[in-house]
């Protein structure tokens, strides 16, 4: 599950070193006392829920259900390798994987997913799940860590390696942009995947918010997030004869430099692919991520930025929104540097991990 761009940048070069990987199969942890622990999370997530009003009877049952399979009885043999290469921790089956290698005194180090570094977000749940059960934490960009929500040194990493996003150094050829058109580019549909307190939103009220942008200008088209629900599950059947005439197929990478504007409504991938170009940005902050103070200040230099009300903004509200985004004009930011690229060399202090 190494789904990151980082792995494969490094890949040329694990091979010219003679560190060879094959791919290992999940296998669940062994806890001790297993009912026993189990008996006590069933107590307090009944607990729980009394406590939060949680009218569904089976919430325990069904927490419980679903994370037993990751668990066991007896201890499981894993692969007789050294290190562990593991992608995003906030996976629970990578994380219980990477427990696993670790309980079993193997080394384990896990690579960032996405195109920026993971410290820009400022939710403890970054540290609790991204940082940690790993021994390396391999991140793009500049960002230093300043403080440690993770108290025990089990769990969290030892070391944060960084590295540039080779893409984002590249030198962007500066063109003309003569397309009026404006791409939205919405998160992803989350079904009942919800992630607090920062990402706590209905998939049927983001896509009515989703409407009102839509008809607020003429010229809006959408490049849909490739994860997540389907549109289909979440639309009318009027709506989706409606989209297909609005949706841009074509890969952001190769876009991000050839409209007017782009709209986004989180700070994602999205946000720092098209930040490296030319083009102007409108960040509709509808609450969905929590933010670095320093980093916003870098993002309020390369957007428009403005702090709406995702429930209650009007259509025409929208559209005053876009008039002044097309008019803003960016200033000169650190954000790339921050969060995609550095100026230390770190191939050498990622190989030095394999040193006997």
């Amino acid at each position: 599950n190494v789904f990151s761009d980082i792995y494969e940048d490094l890949k040329q070069d694990l091979d010219k070193k003679l560190l060879f990987r094959n791919v290992t199969s999940f296998k669940p942890l062994y806890l001790k006392f297993l009912d026993e622990q189990i008996k006590i999370l069933s107590t307090y997530l009944k607990k729980f829920a009394k406590k939060n009003n949680i009218k569904n009877k089976k919430f325990s049952e069904n927490f419980i259900t679903y994370i037993k399979p990751f668990f066991c009885y007896e201890k499981n043999r894993i692969d007789n390798n050294e290190f562990l290469f593991v992608g995003s921790n906030a996976i629970l089956e990578n994380r219980i994987m990477s427990a696993n290698f670790i309980s079993n005194k193997r080394k384990v180090i896990s690579f960032n997913h996405a195109n920026y570094n993971t410290l820009v977000i400022d939710e403890p749940h970054q540290e609790y799940t991204e940082h940690a059960f790993c021994d390396y934490y391999i991140d793009y960009g500049s960002i230093k860590k300043k403080k440690n929500e993770l108290k025990s040194d089990y769990l969290k990493p030892k070391k944060i390696i960084c590295f540039s996003n080779p893409r984002f150094k590249k030198k962007i050829i500066e063109e003309k942009i003569l397309n009026n058109n404006i791409i939205y580019v919405p998160d992803s549909f989350h079904g009942d995947k919800r992630q607090g307190p920062y990402r706590e939103m209905d998939d049927k009220k983001y896509y009515n918010f989703q409407k009102r942008l839509n008809s607020s200008n003429d010229n809006i088209f959408i490049k849909r997030h490739p994860k997540g629900k389907k549109l289909t599950e979440i639309a009318t059947k009027k709506d989706i004869k409606i989209y297909p005439e609005k949706n841009i197929s074509e890969n952001l990478s190769k876009i991000f430099n050839k409209y007017t504007l782009f709209i986004v409504d989180r700070i994602s991938q999205a946000f720092f692919e098209i930040a490296r170009g030319g083009s102007n940005i409108l960040y509709l902050n509808i609450g969905r991520r929590k933010i670095r103070k320093d980093v916003i200040n870098e993002i309020n230099k390369r957007a428009y930025v403005a702090n709406i009300d995702p429930y209650t903004i009007s259509s025409l509200k929208i559209y005053s929104l876009i008039k002044k985004a097309k008019k803003f004009k960016p200033k000169k930011s650190s954000i790339i540097s921050l969060a995609c690229t550095t100026n230390k060399k770190s191939t050498h202090k990622f190989f030095n991990i394999f040193n006997p």
